[in-house]
């Protein structure tokens, strides 16, 4: 990962935390802090309650970056404590060859922010929408279908995040003689 990468996610708090004081300050009404599944809203809190999100980012955001960028050399430093697919023969590999298996996940790390964010400056705009319908409204819900695609999206890339770094791990036991050919049918 790059400093521009910090860069970006540093700007995208702020549009989060920025966005966030704007609704706080023109919402009178109390803001849905909880929603039921069928997308109902069934607690409310003061507007500044809205800030939880953008705080809960701050602490993630930073965290999964911090997890991305650490990762590498904690693959050679301390393997043990990485859990990948096919760990024992990652366990097998030198210290240089586990800090290169590990480089999709830290790209999966350095994705997995963006669906976040969008997700909780959707949830924000949303439970101000809702407030300003009138919170108490039956008729105001939570759509469910664009909260799906920031989760789906994490799904997906951690499948195929997951699936290369197991490839990785593999190319690179080859590449050290670590495991031959696969038998082919007989």
């Amino acid at each position: 990962m790059s400093r521009s990468v910090l860069i970006w996610y540093a700007a995208a708090l702020a549009v989060l935390w920025a966005r966030t004081a704007w609704l706080v300050s023109i919402v009178e009404f109390p803001v849905p802090v909880h929603f039921a599944f069928d997308g109902r809203p069934d607690r409310f809190g003061p507007p500044s309650s809205l800030y939880w999100l953008p705080g809960l980012a701050s602490i993630l955001v930073p965290a999964l970056l911090a997890l991305g960028f650490g990762l590498p050399a904690m693959a050679e430093k301390t393997p043990d404590l990485v859990n990948l697919p096919k760990k024992a023969l990652f366990l097998a590999l030198p210290a240089g060859a586990r800090r290169r298996a590990v480089r999709p996940l830290c790209s999966l790390l350095a994705f997995l922010p963006i669906p976040v964010l969008a997700l909780f400056l959707w949830i924000i705009e949303e439970s101000a929408r809702i407030a300003i319908a009138g919170p108490f409204n039956p008729n105001v819900s939570l759509p469910w279908t664009p909260m799906t695609l920031p989760l789906v999206a994490v799904l997906i890339a951690v499948f195929v995040y997951s699936s290369r770094a197991g490839r990785q791990i593999t190319d690179e036991a080859s590449a050290l003689g670590l495991v031959g050919e696969k038998p082919g049918p007989r």
